[in-house]
């Protein structure tokens, strides 16, 4: 195989590719990314982990077809360090790729293309058009509820996605936390039915990074029963879904909470931000600190004490109901006021031992956000 390159088409190609390289794998194929050019000059990239995957296609000067697989890390190293200029790839009988630019020469190891795993059906029976903002968006606003990936319950360990005609939502769940952003939005076209599935949170991070902001990007899903594929522009980025049912979630969601509290959200990120450098700094032998909320009249105050400090604060609110005092983890409350958006929140609470609800106080019309976490015990 021989193959010549621009070397800003390649790296924008190999740089989302990294994400879906396998890293623990015994598997030498897994470890590496698939070149395979053809007579008509088409060159396809791809890597895939087993769970994930990347498909590229670049249009290239191709001298001699071929399908070989080189170690993905090196390659990129390599061709990222090539002064800005064509890059030739050769690969001979022997299995040795050289990597040449101007001057530089690069040699490494090469495996046939057969010895790459074959991906999932990436066509799928039927796909439906789809903005990359919105989905991004409601990814974005959700993420950090999803679960780590040594939680006991697997199917926490992926954002849950609702389609529907005019109903497109997300919602994640780590347990102790649950975010849910729903767009009512028309979908580009008609869905055969409505649509759920999990899909892996390590996915989703690595999807978030190739979507755009801009309103008028467009993508294509294409769904099926294990798998979920996304086309964006000449990217086709795949992944395996968690095949497992979701909780029912909307059974743990109140709406009639007694106390209802408008806060500033900007300086009330500031307070918690300025609170979370004593609540959480881990001494030894010693788990982290809680932050202690106590909600007197149109006063919110703050307050965590650690075996290396205390702070206290406060700040004014809007309340309706009677005074409480009640307990949170410092970090979970940051997520959730830096992922919701607007001016102020709504916060939506019953007693010091049930979950507090988190919205948007203002009504946005297309786009709804809900926040739920759960308080910690109090210790005098």
């Amino acid at each position: 195989m021989k193959v010549i390159f621009d070397k800003v088409k390649l790296l924008n190609v190999l740089t989302p590719a990294m994400g879906c390289v396998s890293s623990k794998s015994t598997f030498t194929a897994l470890e590496g990314v698939l070149i395979e050019a053809s007579e008509n000059g088409r060159c396809e990239i791809g890597t895939y982990d087993l769970e994930k995957g990347i498909r590229s296609v670049l249009h290239v000067k191709v001298e001699e077809p071929g399908s070989f697989v080189l170690n993905a890390q090196d390659f990129y190293q390599y061709v990222r360090v090539m002064p800005e200029n064509e890059i030739e790839l050769e690969v001979t009988d022997k299995m040795v790729a050289r990597l040449r630019c101007g001057r530089v020469c690069y040699t490494m190891r090469a495996l046939s293309g057969k010895e790459f795993p074959p991906p999932p059906d990436l066509e799928g029976e039927w796909g439906f058009v789809l903005e990359q903002s919105v989905f991004k968006s409601i990814t974005s606003h959700t993420f950090h509820s999803i679960a780590l990936g040594d939680s006991t319950h697997p199917e926490l360990c992926g954002g849950y996605l609702e389609i529907d005609n005019d109903r497109l939502s997300m919602v994640a769940c780590d347990s102790f936390t649950l975010s849910k952003c729903e767009y009512h939005a028309k979908m580009k076209e008609e869905l055969p039915g409505n649509l759920s599935m999990i899909i892996p949170g390590k996915s989703l991070a690595e999807l978030m990074k190739m979507l755009s902001d801009e309103e008028d990007e467009l993508m294509t899903v294409k769904p099926a029963k294990k798998h979920i594929v996304f086309v964006i522009g000449d990217l086709i980025f795949f992944t395996r879904l968690i095949d497992m049912k979701y909780i029912d979630y909307g059974r743990v969601i109140q709406d009639d909470l007694p106390i209802r509290v408008k806060i500033g959200r900007a300086y009330f990120t500031e307070c918690l931000e300025r609170a979370a450098l004593v609540s959480e700094k881990r001494s030894a032998n010693a788990a982290k600190s809680c932050l202690r909320l106590k909600f007197e009249g149109n006063t919110l105050k703050l307050s965590s004490t650690s075996l290396s400090g205390q702070i206290s604060d406060e700040l004014v609110c809007e309340k309706e109901g009677a005074d409480l005092e009640i307990g949170f983890s410092c970090r979970y409350l940051l997520d959730i006021l830096r992922a919701v958006d607007g001016e102020d929140v709504i916060l939506s609470l019953r007693g010091p031992r049930n979950a507090m609800i988190v919205r948007p106080a203002e009504d946005d019309g297309e786009k709804e956000q809900l926040y739920m976490v759960l308080p910690v015990k109090l210790t005098d």
